[in-house]
């Protein structure tokens, strides 16, 4: 079945319940070929070409979720032509089948129609389902990058998830959906090490935490405020819900600053109402206190970063800033800076919310590795191990 849309997509789309591996990939190419071959006047010229500039990978749990997911599939490939693979996965010790879904989309452009998104949805039960390493393998487009977006908690002392690894070049998570966040959170960051260069790895909550780190560096970016990096003494975070794995996204922000400012972590502890003090030596030992408390704030998911505040001093003179988010528009934050003696500079400032197709958009160009990320969820993973 061909449809003209209105935006001049063309679509053609495949469902069958109980087949085979071979089957699926057999008729993935007859899509491909029919759908490239529309417009082609003569026999002998070439069809248009399957556009595609990555593998997208996704274990979901249930129509709902790669519902969700094809979603912002969909959002993304007009950046960024892809091959979409979902998976719902349901061992089971009856007979192996496959139930399979292909969607498959060509996009006008000046050149003509090139595909520029495939959708392949998998309904995997039985054995297969404990490897799915051998059913994603041969459907992955060759010779682009392959990511897997992970739905969830991802499963990082599962063999099979192990396996998934090594035929990946990055794995995306969310840490604001773990079901354990605290605890994965630590997997997580083992999972890293462990891993080094070989697979990327990266975090669309790590992504939607990028206004309030852009914020942040641009309060130091002047050049007579860079002295002040070195004299941090302070920083505040406060944060919503009272559960230690609430505290993740606030302390990936610690992460990063100590980690880019080489901040030693030296103590730390948690207290009650979800209080927690830590220590850190800075430059030429210069002392960092950082305090996290727990807040109510309508509107904001739990784990979100309500507040962020910061001191520091330089020669003779002092910085503050404070980045508060509005209880009433979440969407909007109070900032507060002020230098030495001077009056405090007040304005309200815009915090984007993007969705996760314009997250996902962010991380392609990073390549399969973000060093930031990865040395920042190091020192969160120190931080939180020294509040068990």
């Amino acid at each position: 079945m061909i449809r003209q849309h209105p935006d001049r997509v063309r679509q053609l789309e495949w469902h069958e319940v109980g087949v085979t591996l071979p089957e699926v990939m057999a008729e993935l190419t007859r899509i491909h070929l029919e759908l490239g071959r529309q417009d082609v006047g003569d026999e002998d010229e070439h069809p248009h070409p399957r556009n595609c500039c990555m593998n997208l990978v996704a274990v979901v749990a249930g129509a709902e979720q790669a519902g969700h997911v094809q979603q912002a599939a969909t959002d993304l490939a007009p950046h960024h032509p892809m091959r979409l693979l979902t998976l719902e996965l349901e061992e089971a010790h009856n007979v192996g089948r496959i139930d399979a879904w292909i969607q498959s989309e060509a996009h006008e452009l000046p050149g003509g129609m090139p595909i520029q998104f495939e959708m392949v949805r998998l309904h995997v039960t039985g054995t297969a389902a404990a490897e799915p390493v051998t059913i994603v393998e041969p459907l992955l487009v060759p010779d682009v990058p392959t990511y897997m977006w992970w739905i969830g908690s991802p499963p990082v002392t599962d063999d099979w998830f192990i396996q998934m690894l090594e035929v990946i070049d990055c794995l995306v998570v969310d840490s604001a959906t773990f079901e354990r966040p605290f605890i994965t959170t630590l997997e997580l960051a083992g999972l890293a090490a462990a891993l080094g260069s070989r697979v990327g790895m990266n975090d669309l909550h790590w992504q939607r935490l990028g206004t309030v780190r852009e914020l942040v560096a641009q309060f130091f970016s002047p050049a007579d405020r860079r002295g002040f990096l070195n004299g941090i003494n302070a920083v505040g975070i406060d944060y919503v819900g009272e559960g230690r794995g609430n505290r993740v996204a606030a302390a990936l922000l610690v992460g990063w600053m100590a980690s880019t400012l080489k901040w030693k972590l030296r103590r730390a502890a948690g207290g009650d109402g979800g209080t927690v003090a830590a220590y850190y030596e800075a430059h030429r030992g210069h002392p960092v206190e950082v305090d996290f408390r727990s807040v109510p704030a309508e509107g904001v998911v739990e784990g979100e970063i309500a507040a962020l505040r910061l001191e520091a001093a330089a020669s003779t003179r002092t910085a503050r800033l404070a980045i508060e988010r509005n209880p009433k528009q979440p969407t909007r934050a109070h900032m507060r800076t002020a230098i030495g003696e001077s009056e405090p500079l007040e304005h309200w400032m815009p915090l984007d919310v993007p969705n996760e197709a314009e997250l996902l958009v962010e991380l392609v160009p990073m390549g399969r590795r973000d060093p930031i990320y990865i040395r920042s969820l190091d020192a969160a993973a120190e931080l939180l191990r020294a509040l068990r």
